[in-house]
This record gives C-alpha cells, sequence and structure tokens, in this order.
C-alpha cells in the first residue's frame, strides 16, 4: 500500500485557501456584483429586511443609491470606522438587499473566522497525522 506523503508546500497552500474562506461566502458579489460607494451611518432597521437575533443587530449601517432608492449593507462596530465614512458595497443588481460592505476591518469576523480558525485546527491536525 502506498504511503501519502504530504510537504511544507502542500501545508502552507492548504492554510492560505483556509484564510481565503471568508471571502467564499460572498464571491459572486466579489466577482460580478455591481458597485456602489455608501456612507456609514447608524444602523435603521427599517431599510434591512433580515432579521437579527436580539444582541446581534449591527451597530452602523452603510447607506447606498441604487435606481434612486435607498439600500442599506450592515457592519458591525469598529474601530477603523466611524459615521459619515465612504466606503465601498458591492451588490447583485437584480436584488439590492444582497450586497457586503467591502472593509478591510470586517472580514474575519462572526462565523466566518470560527470556521476557519476550526478548519485550520483539523488540517493542522490532520498533517501532523500523515507527516509523523
Amino acid at each position: 500500500m502506498a504511503k501519502f506523503k504530504l510537504n511544507r508546500r502542500t501545508f502552507i497552500l492548504g492554510l492560505m485557501l483556509l484564510a481565503f474562506m471568508p471571502f467564499s461566502a460572498d464571491w459572486r458579489l466579489y466577482l460580478f456584483g455591481d458597485t456602489a460607494i455608501g456612507v456609514i451611518a447608524a444602523y435603521n432597521p427599517k431599510l434591512d429586511p433580515s432579521n437579527f437575533r436580539v444582541g446581534s443587530t449591527p451597530d452602523y449601517g452603510v447607506l447606498f443609491m441604487d435606481d434612486n432608492q435607498l439600500y442599506q449593507a450592515n457592519i458591525r462596530n469598529n474601530a477603523q470606522l466611524y459615521p459619515g465614512q465612504s466606503i465601498t458595497v458591492r451588490f447583485a443588481s437584480y436584488n439590492p438587499n444582497y450586497n457586503v460592505a467591502i472593509h478591510t476591518a470586517g472580514i474575519y469576523r462572526g462565523w466566518n473566522f470560527v470556521f476557519m480558525v476550526l478548519l485550520m485546527l483539523f488540517w493542522l491536525v490532520a498533517f501532523l497525522n500523515i507527516k509523523y
């Protein structure tokens, strides 16, 4: 029976792929979405079609316009973001409520971060198990 071997290059490549996992949830928006410039403002629940659990509502909303209609993208509170700041928003042309505010401070947050770290730990265990 042939023994499967992993080298460092394969291990690092796997870690890099896992590091890009938070982008994978909204990859269609990053590649094919329309772009608008939004302004960070206070969160307005009337503009948000999604239902958030108690205590998990966003702290800020990013207001942007499409076809003379106002939409809101949601972001969590962050020390690097402040009301009145301009930020890029990617959204689906068929449904602007499907959107993502692009800022580097908010990429690794919430469950995206948890799943990425857990999969990296599993990858490390598998690598060490196969390697040694």
